[in-house]
């Protein structure tokens, strides 16, 4: 039987929320692949010609809010511990290649716009429920649902052509199909038809070697494993844990103690202790990878200054000492950039660093466009960003902006201020990661005029003209050019976004902790690449 989600019938809706620092793994097929750093690739070398130890607690510290497990309702941070219960269609691995996972093969039709996945026949859910494309249809489709398609290119349709093959049709041409499909989770309609959003929310029924055994909010995750497993690999910890820690000194002083066996870090002043207490950092998978830091401007209320396409120019372009910013704020590992992403992206080009701080010329402007006295606004970020929202509110001080801070949970910050229920005049500050072999994932899932952050602007037809460039260019050299123009037009002449500093992740694992290259796949773990000597 044919059964068909329409996407288009629900419309293109906005997507409610991005992920806190990077959402699922994944990147452009046609991308090149930068080279990892040559004491990355001795420690992996070196961990994996160790003995596997089977049992033991694997304990992963982090600063993601843990919670909301069924990621088409909101874009979180899922990806990055929701990993032992939950699997992927497919692995991507650091050389960015992909492994199959719950499909096992895949074709893509160019001239169709489609990419048909076979699924493999024998996986189940941890409750021995079978896995078919009933539920991968669920966990695609339903994104529209909630707002979230964007997250894998707004497809028109997605389709069970039988029990285990999947056909997902777009609009339109683009190199990033199995980037935006791949990587995703596979949930349970079954399950979310007999129970429900809420407990869909608060509890997880994977296909994973794992079963939840434990969620405390704001706490800790703990996984166990699990006896109902499909697969024919059974991986070598008896437990996985993840404690949330929001502080980085906390996690410091956990990881020195021996408390937890890996963390990702892009605090200087933690890097340069773990690394003088002899600790060799790696970067994190598919080569270096930045967090960079983003004021967002609520350009949506005509009555409000932040309107006026003059006032953000103004601000961004010679309003704010930018690079003084990145140094106080990331150290010896912050510096700013005007592109959106990093340095290391193959799109970027130092002619894209316009902005030059002149608080003299960003008054004039202000003056110029009917503030000279400049006005009153609102910083809304939450408390892990409170310095970079300090320094922010100063910067607007010294041109005679006055910024109250207010500081919010971090998911309310994605869905309803930049997000689709975005009502809110003022300036959020978020942050995305930017990996270089993923530059295109983050302009399709967050910055364009129909993702996570197309309710938060006012857009012109030429920014929406320069985004059709970069979705219908057909080969790499194409692609970088289009996100050139459209990243230079976006910054500088629109200024929706405001690019503020960039650190660089640096990944800690203790001696007694062992990861294979082929463990990292963007912030997923594959949990049968990973072994430990903890009891």
């Amino acid at each position: 039987m044919k059964r068909v989600h329409s996407l288009l019938a629900k419309g293109c809706a906005v997507a409610l929320a991005a992920s806190m620092l990077l959402t699922a793994c994944g990147s452009s097929s046609s991308s090149t692949t930068e080279e990892t750093s040559s004491a990355a690739t001795d420690t992996a070398t070196a961990e994996a010609a160790s003995e596997k130890t089977e049992g033991g607690t694997m304990i992963f510290g982090t600063s993601d809010v843990l919670g909301e497990f069924f990621s088409p309702y909101k874009q979180v941070s899922l990806a990055s511990y929701g990993w032992p219960v939950y699997e992927p269609l497919a692995w991507q691995r650091q050389d960015m290649t992909w492994d199959p996972c719950l499909a096992e093969s895949w074709e893509r039709d160019d001239e169709a716009h489609t990419l048909t996945l076979h699924l493999v026949q024998n996986a189940t859910f941890s409750d021995g429920t079978p896995m078919t494309a009933d539920d991968v249809v669920f966990s695609l489709a339903s994104r529209a649902d909630y707002g979230t398609d964007s997250t894998i290119g707004s497809p028109t349709s997605v389709e069970a052509l039988d029990d285990y093959t999947v056909q997902i049709t777009w609009d339109s041409f683009s190199l990033n199909y199995e980037q935006w499909v791949l990587g995703q989770f596979v949930f349970s309609k079954d399950t979310f038809d007999e129970k429900g959003l809420d407990w869909m929310l608060n509890n997880m029924m994977g296909t994973g070697p794992y079963v939840l055994e434990e969620f405390v909010p704001d706490v800790s995750l703990t996984y166990t494993r699990n006896e109902n497993y499909w697969g024919d690999e059974t991986p070598a910890p008896d437990r996985i844990e993840y404690l949330y820690m929001a502080d980085a000194t906390t996690m410091l002083a956990a990881f020195l103690n021996g408390e937890i066996d890996r963390m990702t870090t892009s605090d200087p002043t933690v890097v340069d202790q773990l690394t003088a207490a002899g600790f060799e950092p790696m970067k994190t998978s598919s080569g270096s990878a930045d967090a960079q830091f983003l004021a967002v401007p609520l350009s949506i209320d005509e009555n409000d200054p932040l309107y006026n396409q003059e006032v953000r120019e103004a601000i961004f372009m010679y309003g704010i000492d930018w690079q003084t910013m990145a140094t106080g704020l990331g150290g010896s590992l912050g510096y700013h950039t005007d592109a959106i992403g990093m340095t290391g992206m193959s799109y970027y080009d130092e002619s894209i660093e316009k902005s030059s701080y002149d608080p003299e010329k960003a008054k004039q402007m202000l003056a110029d466009a009917g503030y000279p006295n400049g006005f009153t606004t609102t910083i809304y970020t939450s408390s892990p960003f409170s310095s970079a929202a300090t320094m922010l509110q100063a910067g607007l001080a010294e041109i005679g902006i006055t910024a109250e801070c207010e500081f919010v949970d971090y998911t309310l910050v994605q869905s309803d201020y930049i997000g689709a229920k975005a009502t809110q005049t003022g300036i959020c500050i978020t942050c995305l990661y930017f990996p270089n072999t993923l530059q295109t994932d983050r302009f399709t899932k967050h910055i364009n005029p129909t993702a996570t952050y197309g309710a938060s602007s006012t857009w012109d037809d030429q920014i929406v003209t320069l985004w059709n460039a970069v979705t219908s260019a057909t080969t790499q050299e194409e692609e970088d050019t289009a996100l050139f123009n459209y990243s230079d037009y976006y910054v500088h002449t629109g200024s929706w976004i405001w690019p503020m500093y960039n650190t660089t992740a640096n990944i800690f694992t203790q001696d007694w902790a062992t990861f294979t290259d082929d463990a990292m796949c963007g912030t997923m773990m594959d949990p049968m690449e990973m072994w430990t000597t903890r009891s």
